[in-house]
């Protein structure tokens, strides 16, 4: 299990629960310069009413999803990922992840409950992405495609490129009883993602060696 992202200032909490994958088949795309990924994208009808219809929802989905994908610098190709399924649940989100998606390599479930912490479900190959903060009523509220949320959402998808958690493996120096010296990782969207751009040495090699492969769901 991998430890929480916690930032200072208005509460969010992604939870990215990593578990293993067993066989590998490649993604469906050709195109050696470019690594494309499909979406399956999952939303309710509260967002739908919440932001004027569902090609309103389904357009602000795709521009997150371009912009995700290119802060993918620095890699042995361009990144792309792309909707090619919107569906719209009622309910618990994580009920809604555990649902297969078969015409897609990966399945983001966007809720806007503040009461839900979101995260990579590596079984699944499946996002939640939950972001709450409070307004400027103090009220908490959820809304998945602010700035941080999508730093955030970056983050998750480098858990499904392969990435791991580098804020994991800090070590303060009172915790390291070798030598009593400090461990920092760089600085990072695998370490701090709000507002970083960049990506670590450690991560480039992991992604790269991955390439388009994608991982098949562990058999329940």
């Amino acid at each position: 299990m991998q430890v929480p992202l916690r930032r200072s200032g208005p509460v969010a909490v992604i939870v990215a629960l990593l578990l293993s994958v067993s066989a590998c088949t490649p993604a469906t795309p050709t195109d050696p310069s470019t690594w494309s990924f499909t979406v399956k994208a999952a939303y309710t009808p509260g967002r739908v009413t919440r932001d004027g219809g569902d090609a309103a929802v389904q357009q602000m989905i795709a521009a997150q999803l371009a912009t995700i994908g290119s802060r993918y610098v620095g890699f042995a190709a361009t990144f792309k990922f792309t909707a090619n399924e919107f569906v719209q649940y009622n309910g618990d989100p994580f009920a809604q992840a555990a649902v297969a998606h078969p015409n897609a390599n990966l399945q983001i479930v966007y809720t806007e409950d503040p009461t839900v912490n979101g995260g990579w479900l590596g079984s699944a190959q499946t996002i939640v992405h939950s972001w709450h903060h409070q307004n400027s009523s103090g009220v908490e509220v959820g809304d998945a495609f602010i700035d941080y949320a999508t730093d955030g959402l970056t983050h998750e998808t480098g858990h499904f490129r392969g990435a791991i958690d580098e804020y994991a493996i800090n070590v303060s120096a009172a915790n390291n009883p070798v030598n009593s010296t400090a461990y920092q990782t760089e600085t990072s969207i695998m370490d701090y993602p709000y507002g970083n751009t960049t990506w670590s040495e450690y991560t480039r090699h992991i992604v790269n060696a991955e390439s388009t492969t994608i991982s098949s769901p562990v058999p329940t």
